[in-house]
């Protein structure tokens, strides 16, 4: 499943997916936390009678944003992706394996690792587009560039199989009917 941001954010949209098995590329906002190498959990001593705790300790750790993760990264790698009127599409890409941090600050446990791809094309000033994939760790990067390239095929089925709308087709495809969230 290939969503944009406003999609991508929820951490209850990414679980429901999970639940259900559904692999995603879910656009994101460049400001989300990620944990680029998985946070040691500190024990916290016994408060005496009880439970022991079940919150998340994380001490000094801090994650990082999406958008610093990428302007420090290295091996940028220029991929195309299909064939346009003016020639291949082409841009540069990174990838990591990362876990995002929604809520790390109230002692919740980080996410299950997935994959960070971010753009930057050469002629922009910073990283334009970001996105989290649950494909599989062994996923190339010339894979999952392809996969969130691919919305362009679903926006020209959507227009040809209703070539009165103009913008309906970009709605439609935005919706997912089944997220209750």
């Amino acid at each position: 499943m290939r969503v944009d941001a406003a999609y991508g954010e929820p951490t209850a949209f990414r679980e429901e997916l999970e639940k259900r098995e559904l692999r995603y590329a879910l656009g994101i906002q460049s400001n989300v936390g990620i944990w680029m190498k998985p946070p040691k959990r500190i024990q916290g001593k016994p408060a005496g009678m009880g439970r022991p705790p079940t919150a998340w300790n994380y001490g000094e750790q801090k994650p990082v944003s999406l958008k610093e993760a990428a302007l420090k990264a290295k091996g940028w790698k220029t991929i195309r992706w299909r064939e346009g009127s003016k020639g291949w599409l082409e841009s540069r890409f990174w990838s990591a394996r990362v876990q995002p941090s929604h809520r790390y600050q109230d002692g919740r446990p980080p996410e299950k690792e997935v994959w960070l791809l971010v753009e930057w094309p050469e002629s922009e000033p910073e990283p334009t587009k970001y996105f989290l994939c649950n494909m599989p760790a062994d996923t190339t990067l010339r894979r999952l560039a392809r996969i969130t390239k691919c919305r362009w095929k679903i926006e020209q089925e959507a227009a040809m199989s209703n070539p009165f709308s103009k913008n309906v087709h970009l709605q439609q495809s935005r919706i997912w009917l089944s997220y209750s969230g």
